[in-house]
C-alpha cells in the first residue's frame, strides 16, 4: 500500500502519515520492497539501533536513510 495513490498501510493513514521520498512523491514498488526489508534486518539484528531515531535529525529510522524516504505528515503532502 505504500506504493499507491495513499501512500501507506492502514495504520499510517489513521494517523495522519505517509511515506514519501526526498522529492515529497510517491515511491515505487521495489523501494517500498527493499525499505521494508531493511526495516525488517535492521529490528532482528539491531534492535538496538532504534534509538537512532530519537537522535536523527528528521528522526528517520537506518531503513529511512539507507532508501532514501521520509515519514510525514498526510496533510504536508498534495
Amino acid at each position: 500500500m505504500e506504493a499507491s495513490k495513499y501512500r501507506a498501510t492502514f495504520g499510517k493513514l489513521a494517523v495522519g502519515i505517509v511515506i514519501v521520498n526526498e522529492n515529497v512523491e510517491r515511491i515505487g514498488i521495489w523501494l517500498v520492497i527493499s525499505r521494508n526489508i531493511l526495516k525488517w534486518l535492521f529490528t532482528i539484528i539491531f534492535c538496538p539501533i532504534f534509538i537512532f531515531v530519537a537522535f536523527s535529525r528528521y528522526k528517520q529510522g537506518v531503513h529511512d536513510l539507507i532508501a532514501h524516504t521520509y515519514v510525514v505528515k498526510h496533510s504536508t503532502v498534495k
